[in-house]
C-alpha cells in the first residue's frame, strides 16, 4: 500500500505501509466471430470432442457480458488486478456477469463433461499476490457488476439492520454509501480490496478488537453452486454450507452476495504513525500491549509495517492506530508520539472512509507473500526485528532496481477474535493472544523475484523455527495472506477440515471447485488428512 498523501510523505509512506468504457458489440453466437473479437483458440479435447469456453458461453446467449483481447473492457480489467503477476495472465475471454442468475448460467454451460477441464477462475477485487483468480487461456469470471449495497433497517429505524452486498463490490465504496446512512460493517482496511475473497477467508478489519473476524458478521449468503442453482445459506437454511462458507473460500460455489449485521457508524480517531529505525523495538511493544488489552479495550486496534526499500539507508517502522470509538487519548497508544520523534503523526478524527483512503494500493507490481502467526510477545517481537534486520543487511547490497520494498506486516490476534460465532477458522481453540505476521516483497520487475522468494522464505523459516523451538507458534495461517505453498486450510484444524470438504462433497460431488474446473490458490481436497 502506498499512501496518498503530498509526494514529500508519499516516498516515506510506501516504506512504512506496504502497504473505459468498451466499445463492445454484441456479436452472434457462432464460433467463427470469436475470432473477429480476438478470441483465442483455445480448446480442450474429451473424448475426441473440442470445448471452447468462450464460444460455449457465447452460444448460451451470455455474448454481450463477454470480453476478449484488443477491447478497451479487457485491457482495463486486466489492469485493475492488484498484483504484475496475475495481470500477466491472459485469459481466453473474461465474463462479466450482471446478476447471480447470469453467473448460474455460465456455470451450468462450463461444468459439463466437455468443458470440466476448461480453464475457470472467479474475480471479485483482484487483490490477491497470486494468479488464483485469473484463467490463463480460460473463462475469467469477474464479479464487479455484482457490486450492489443496500440497507435494510431493523425495526425502530436502528443502525442495527443488515447490509446486502454484492461480491464485486469494493470496501472503500462500501463505506462510501453507508456512513451518509449513519450505519456501518466490518471489513477491509484498505479501500480497494473487493468484498468476496476478503470475507471467504474470514477478514480483518477495523472493527475485529469489538467484532472479531468479518466473515463472523455475515448472517446471509447467496451463492452458485456446481450444478448452477442458486442457493440461500442462513444458520437455519442450510447451516452447514452457511458455516463452512466462513472460512472456505472458493471451494464451495460463487458467492454472489453476502448479508451482514451493521452497526451505528461513528467517527473514528486514528491514522499512521511513522519512526525512525532506532525506535523499532518500543513501537512494536506499545503493539504489543495493544493487543493483550483487547479484552478491556475493544475500541482499540491498528497494525505495524517494518519497512525497506531501496534507495533509504535504512528501514523504518509505523504504526497505524485507530481508535473505532473516536477516543483520541486512547490508552494503548499513549505516549507514542514520544518515542520518536516520530517522522510522521498524522492521526486526527475521521470516518472510515478517510482512514481507508489513505492506504490506497498501488497496483502492477510484482509480489511474493508469505504468512505466519505467533505468541503476541516482546521475545517474538524481538526475533522478528532480528531476522527483518539480518534479510536487509543480507539483500541491500545485492539489489540495484529501484523501488524494490521488503515489508513485514503484523497484524493483531487476540484470543478475543475467536469468540463471536461459529466458522471453520478454528481460532477458537487459539491458546494465547498473538499476532499475524505478513513478510511480503513488492518489485518493479521480476529482476530479483526469485532471489527474493528465496531470502523471504528462508526468513519465515527461521522465525517458525524460534516460535516452535520455543513454544511461541500460533499455527494458524491466515489465508487471504499465505504463500501457495503453505497449507492454511490445514492450520484450521483436523476437524474443520473434514468439515469443510464433507460439505464441499455434498454441494459439489463431482469436484468443480476442488480443481477439475475451477482454479484457486487452497483447495481442502489437497489437504492432507482431512
Amino acid at each position: 500500500m502506498v499512501s496518498k498523501l503530498a509526494r514529500g510523505a508519499s516516498a516515506l509512506f510506501t516504506l512504512y505501509i506496504g502497504l473505459t468504457t468498451a466499445t463492445h458489440s454484441s456479436s452472434s453466437s457462432s464460433t467463427a466471430n470469436l475470432a473477429g473479437r480476438g478470441e483465442v483458440s483455445s480448446v480442450v479435447s474429451v473424448g475426441g470432442s473440442k470445448f471452447n469456453g468462450c464460444a460455449a458461453l457465447e452460444q448460451a446467449g451470455l455474448g454481450d457480458l463477454l470480453y476478449y483481447a484488443g477491447e478497451d473492457e479487457y485491457s482495463g480489467t486486466i489492469l485493475s488486478y492488484y498484483s504484475k503477476d496475475v495481470q500477466d495472465v491472459k485469459p481466453s475471454c473474461i465474463l462479466k456477469p450482471k446478476t447471480a442468475q447470469d453467473v448460474a448460467k455460465a456455470i451450468k454451460v462450463l461444468n459439463t463433461k466437455e468443458g470440466r477441464n476448461w480453464p475457470v477462475a472467479i474475480r471479485s477485487g483482484g487483490h490477491a499476490p497470486y494468479p488464483s483468480n485469473n484463467a490463463k487461456d480460460g473463462v475469467t469470471i469477474d464479479l464487479a457488476r455484482l457490486d450492489s449495497v443496500k440497507y435494510k433497517s431493523c425495526k425502530g429505524g436502528t443502525a442495527d439492520g443488515r447490509v446486502s452486498i454484492g461480491s464485486g463490490a469494493r470496501w472503500g465504496n462500501v463505506y462510501s454509501t453507508l456512513e451518509p446512512l449513519g450505519v456501518m460493517v466490518g471489513g477491509g482496511r484498505e479501500g480497494h480490496v473487493g468484498v468476496g475473497g476478503f470475507l471467504l477467508g474470514g477478514g480483518f478489519s477495523w472493527y475485529s478488537g469489538k467484532r472479531g473476524m468479518c466473515a463472523d458478521d455475515v448472517v446471509g449468503y447467496q451463492i452458485v453452486l456446481a450444478d448452477g442453482s442458486i442457493k440461500r445459506a442462513t444458520a437455519k437454511k442450510n447451516p452447514e454450507l452457511f458455516k463452512a462458507l466462513k472460512g472456505g473460500l472458493n471451494n464451495l460455489g460463487i458467492v454472489t452476495r453476502f448479508d451482514i449485521s451493521s452497526f451505528p457508524a461513528k467517527t473514528l480517531f486514528g491514522g499512521i504513525t511513522a519512526f525512525p529505525w532506532t525506535v523499532a523495538e518500543p513501537v512494536v511493544e506499545k503493539f504489543v500491549t495493544m493487543i493483550d488489552n483487547n479484552h478491556k479495550n475493544q475500541a482499540e486496534t491498528g497494525f505495524i509495517s517494518l519497512s525497506w526499500s531501496t534507495g533509504y539507508p535504512s528501514p523504518s517502522v509505523a504504526f497505524i492506530t485507530a481508535n473505532v470509538d473516536g477516543v483520541a487519548d486512547s490508552p494503548s497508544f499513549r505516549g507514542l508520539e514520544a518515542l520518536g520523534p516520530p517522522v510522521v503523526d498524522y492521526r486526527f478524527p475521521q470516518p472510515l472512509s478517510g482512514l481507508v483512503s489513505m492506504l490506497s494500493t498501488t497496483l502492477g507490481s510484482y509480489n511474493v507473500w508469505y504468512t505466519l502467526s505467533v505468541h503476541n510477545t516482546m521475545d517474538m517481537a524481538r526475533k522478528i526485528i532480528s531476522v527483518f534486520d539480518s534479510l536487509i543487511a543480507e539483500v541491500s547490497s545485492v539489489i540495484d532496481e529501484p523501488s524494490v520494498q521488503i515489508i513485514f506486516v503484523l497484524t493483531p490476534l487476540p484470543k478475543t477474535y475467536g469468540q463471536h460465532g461459529a466458522n471453520i477458522l478454528g481460532l477458537d481453540k487459539m491458546a494465547a493472544n498473538s499476532f499475524v505476521i505478513q513478510p511480503e516483497v513488492i518489485l518493479p520487475s521480476q529482476k530479483f523475484q526469485p532471489l527474493l522468494q528465496q531470502k523471504l522464505k528462508a526468513a519465515v523459516a527461521a522465525i517458525e523455527s524460534y516460535a516452535k523451538r520455543t513454544a511461541q507458534d500460533t499455527p494458524w495461517r491466515y489465508i487471504n495472506y499465505a504463500n501457495p505453498e503453505q497449507n492454511p486450510l490445514a492450520s484450521y484444524g483436523a476437524e474443520n477440515a473434514r468439515f469443510l470438504s464433507k460439505v464441499a462433497k455434498d454441494v459439489d460431488p463431482l469436484g468443480y471447485f476442488q480443481g477439475s474446473g475451477v482454479s484457486g490458490a487452497f483447495k481442502v481436497s489437497a489437504v492432507a488428512g482431512p
